[in-house]
């Protein structure tokens, strides 16, 4: 897909996963936090402590604070091609510690 199909989605995207999940009878969190949780695991193994989070392809930015939040991370930085994604990333989760930028901007 092409940066500009990915631009004229961003606005609608909540919704339409939302409709695509509906079957499930969960919500985009319920599969995001077992994403992250399965993540957590996975470093608390290995005894990593993040501090900075990397959130590639992060889209509207939905995952990239809870990221944040459950592996304790000081900062979380989300990058997206879509100029228009990371527009709506940062009017719902942009914070001094939850930072959004495009790829090119990176």
């Amino acid at each position: 897909m092409s940066q500009d199909v990915f631009d004229e989605y961003a606005r609608s995207y909540d919704e339409a996963l939302a409709n695509g999940l509906a079957v499930s009878g969960e919500g985009r969190e319920h599969f995001a936090r077992g994403r992250v949780e399965f993540l957590a695991t996975c470093l608390d193994k290995r005894r990593v402590r993040t501090r900075t989070v990397l959130d590639y392809g992060c889209g509207t930015g939905g995952t990239t604070p809870l990221l944040r939040e459950r592996l304790k991370a000081d900062h979380a930085l989300g990058i997206d091609a879509s100029a228009e994604s990371v527009a709506v990333a940062i009017e719902r989760y942009g914070t001094t510690h939850a930072r959004f930028l495009t790829t090119h901007e990176y």
